[in-house]
């Protein structure tokens, strides 16, 4: 009511932790979902927990840059599923490779892809022709410019190098 012209209203705050209690994030997250943001303003939000953190932004994702752990855990809303909320992330790192379950996230374009480690795997994660195809799925490796591979990972075989390669024609820096 203090704003009655605010017609754009674009967000994402998270907060991070030592001792979290997903439960309850999780129930106050899911007030950025209710009547007064979808029917009263059409202002859609997401939200995503994980041991660490938990962050809620309007859709689409206002930031260029996104950090994607293994135990992130995305809540969509149903309202809009239809759309692809990260088409403006550019820039996007992975922490770990120990992936379980399928990812809840697509990249469409991204054209700076980071592999770093994770705190609990730090040393020695497996680039393996399985995390690339994995991989794939997450991100649309065609429009990636700038690779980024994290001294913690070790190829598997010589021929994972050339997979993502292959898979990443416009590919001119490489670290």
């Amino acid at each position: 009511s203090s704003l009655p012209f605010l017609k754009v209203f674009k967000f994402y705050f998270e907060y991070s932790w030592d001792n979290p209690n997903n439960r309850i994030w999780d129930e106050q997250l899911k007030q950025f979902q209710g009547n007064f943001w979808q029917n009263q303003h059409q202002w859609y939000t997401e939200y995503s927990l994980s041991t660490k953190s938990a962050s809620v932004y309007t859709i689409p994702y206002i930031l260029d840059e996104c950090n994607l752990t293994a135990d992130i855990k995305r809540y969509s809303n149903e309202v809009i599923k239809h759309v692809n909320p990260f088409d403006s992330v550019r820039n996007l790192r992975i922490f770990a490779n120990e992936f379980t379950q399928k990812c809840q996230y697509y990249f469409s374009d991204i054209t700076s892809l980071t592999l770093a480690g994770s705190s609990r795997v730090p040393y020695n994660s497996l680039l393996s022709i399985k995390f690339i195809e994995y991989l794939e799925t997450i991100v649309n490796l065609t429009n990636i410019k700038r690779l980024v591979i994290g001294v913690c990972w070790t190829l598997d075989t010589s021929f994972v190098l050339m997979k993502i390669l292959k898979q990443s024609p416009n590919l001119s820096s490489l670290a």
